[in-house]
């Protein structure tokens, strides 16, 4: 059985463009983290656990932080794709509409 589509291609876009908008602010929370361990916390703990933990956060980072915010602009995409071809299905039925 199929569901109801209940938003309009608009409102696809507007999900879509919030989607960007928090991943922009989760990038800039991320920002923010590697200022406060690169920065402040190494400029107070100095030695080699120091340096390990750092290490540590940049790998995650560059791993795991930056999978997530891919993901995001990857839902982004897909969220603008579905409602194209919802337009696109919305006008190829009218054309069929108007041949009758």
């Amino acid at each position: 059985m199929s569901g109801n589509i209940k938003f309009s291609p608009e409102q696809g876009r507007e999900m879509a463009s919030e989607i960007i908008r928090r991943r922009d602010t989760i990038e800039g929370e991320l920002n923010a983290l590697s200022n406060l361990i690169s920065g402040e916390l190494c400029a107070q703990w100095e030695g080699a656990a120091s340096r390990q933990y750092a290490d540590q956060y940049e790998q995650l980072k560059s791993s795991v932080m930056a999978n997530f915010v891919t993901m995001l602009e990857d839902l982004s995409a897909q969220l603008n794709s579905i409602v194209e071809a919802m337009e696109a299905a919305d006008q190829d039925i009218a054309s069929k509409i108007k041949m009758v």
